[in-house]
């Protein structure tokens, strides 16, 4: 196998781990939606109110509300689409390519991408793994923002339930 093809290959393993990255954010980012819809439902469905509640269970549960929100914009940034900016005078991503205004000076970088296709497929390989290392900081951010903001939501729910309003 050569240096190229092994490139190659690592750049096809990169786009699949974007693609498992994105997959696992999503259903995650389902998951939490359905919970904290299910919870605002049963919060705006009674006459509960954190008004009336003692200074723990308020701070708990606004604690646990706030830690669900970031782990919602967390999971929510780690599938949001990363179209980067185009480098002047390249072609290796599609917005290097909508960068030219015609067929020929498209062609014309086309072109000068094949002559040294190995390093192409380099510059590649290295800024998906930057977009793939991002995704999965951003996936495990919304993940442990979530657990936490459950755990304080279920503290809160048992201080209120054992402490009363």
């Amino acid at each position: 196998m050569s240096q190229e093809d092994f490139v190659k290959t690592l750049l096809d393993e990169t786009r699949e781990e974007i693609n498992r990255a994105d997959t696992k954010a999503s259903i995650l980012l389902a998951g939490t939606g359905i919970a904290v819809a299910a919870v605002v439902a049963g919060f705006t469905g009674s006459e509960w109110t954190l008004a009336g509640e003692r200074g723990l269970v308020q701070v708990l549960a606004v604690l646990a509300g706030a830690l669900a929100l970031v782990g919602v914009f967390s999971l929510g940034a780690a599938v949001f689409p990363r179209v980067g900016k185009p480098s002047i005078g390249r072609a290796r991503y599609f917005m290097d390519h909508a960068q030219y205004p015609s067929i020929p000076a498209l062609m014309e970088a086309v072109g000068r991408e094949y002559a040294n296709a190995a390093d192409r497929h380099v510059h590649q390989l290295r800024d998906l793994s930057v977009i793939v290392k991002c995704k999965y900081r951003l996936t495990q951010a919304g993940e442990l923002s979530t657990a936490f903001g459950v755990g304080l939501a279920v503290i809160a729910g048992l201080a209120h339930h054992f402490l009363g309003p």
